[in-house]
């Protein structure tokens, strides 16, 4: 897999899990596989999504969720129009198309219907492709399956030390990942053995 210039939507960064995998995955593969972009837009999405998903959250635990994924993050795209040329119908979404084509991005990671429902001959003239997450870490997997254990690896040590007794792949299909699921199942099957 070459390095793809990536924009994950804010319904894929809000969620923890999802938020998670994608990071490690970027720090594991040391931004060899994919670049992380983002743009204020989706940031701001994003922090509400988290806000109201979780209202108990003090202001400092906000500040730091928003902090700490600027961090992780590669690059910022600033410049783009207000992307009415958009093949999606909700205007709330057209920043998304805008910012990925301004930003010659290689893929957008979403779980928005708007972008997965639209018809292959639209998503064929776009200049980029369109991905769930499932599809997406799937095509890590593929790509990369001993980054992908590795992560793993990592994430059975962070849960098991903080005594979550849930099942990673248990997570993954929460999320929305049932393919991934599937093969991070496999990945705990065989550091077991080992």
């Amino acid at each position: 897999m070459a390095v793809t210039r990536t924009l994950p939507d804010a319904n894929v960064l809000h969620g923890r899990v999802l938020r998670d995998w994608l990071f490690l995955l970027n720090d594991e593969t040391g931004g060899r596989a994919f670049r992380l972009c983002y743009t204020v837009d989706i940031l701001a999405e994003t922090i509400k999504g988290i806000r109201r998903a979780r209202p108990d959250l003090t202001g400092d635990q906000i500040t730091g969720i928003h902090d700490k994924i600027v961090t992780l993050m590669d690059e910022r795209i600033d410049q783009y129009p207000a992307g009415t040329d958009a093949p999606v119908k909700d205007p709330f979404d057209r920043h998304v198309h805008a910012a990925a084509v301004a930003g010659a991005i290689d893929a957008v990671i979403t779980s928005d219907t708007g972008f997965l429902g639209l018809p292959e001959s639209e998503k064929d003239a776009l200049r980029y492709e369109i991905y769930s997450p499932d599809e997406f870490f799937l095509l890590v997997d593929d790509s990369m399956p001993a980054h992908v254990m590795a992560v793993t690896g990592r994430q059975l040590a962070h849960f098991r030390s903080s005594g979550d007794s849930s099942t990673l792949s248990a997570k993954l299909r929460a999320a929305g990942c049932p393919g991934f699921a599937q093969r991070v199942q496999r990945h705990c099957i065989d550091l077991a053995s080992h």
